[in-house]
């Protein structure tokens, strides 16, 4: 029992530097805020090895690291609470499923949940750059960036799944 908790200790630890080094690389960044990149990966791979308990653990300690070491584009409560807490907190429900239709399924809708955490925060905080749109409109086209980025780890779980022994503890 307490191999199992230093094992998923020291796992979780190694997520959350490779998440950080992954996303100092993003395809690309919208000017004001948010990126497409590979840095959730490692944290949607230990939370799938290791339950949504752990996962949640780690995706929050995530955001926290996220907030600390990236570029900051707002301080107003809720984004940290939308943009960096819960979006990184929501990575972690991701678990392990049987099949890949299953698994698609659901990161599909953790990424989607993750999309309109964005989504609130930009309506409430950025809605001054929206002009003379609708802020709520403005959010949803802005923060589509999160959905491209679900896609693209969608695709590596996948491949990942298929391909790695990566799932088995």
């Amino acid at each position: 029992m307490e191999k199992e908790k230093i094992r998923i200790l020291v796992e979780g630890g190694i997520s959350l530097g490779l998440a950080i080094v992954l996303g100092l690389f993003s395809i690309f960044t919208m000017p004001q805020g948010g990126s497409v990149s590979l840095a959730a990966l490692p944290i949607v791979v230990f939370a799938m090895r290791n339950g949504w308990k752990p996962g949640v653990f780690v995706g929050l300690v995530y955001g926290i690291l996220q907030m600390i070491i990236g570029p900051i584009y707002s301080v107003h409560p809720i984004s940290i609470v939308f943009d960096y807490l819960l979006a990184g907190a929501i990575l972690g429900l991701v678990i392990n499923q049987s099949s890949d239709l299953k698994i698609f399924i659901r990161t599909s809708i953790v990424f989607i949940l993750r999309y309109f955490s964005y989504v609130l925060s930009g309506i409430v905080v950025f809605s001054s750059y929206a002009g003379d749109q609708n802020p709520i409109i403005y959010s949803l086209l802005y923060n589509t960036y999160a959905l491209v980025e679900g896609g693209i780890i969608i695709a590596f779980i996948l491949i990942l799944k298929k391909f790695s022994p990566i799932f088995k503890k």
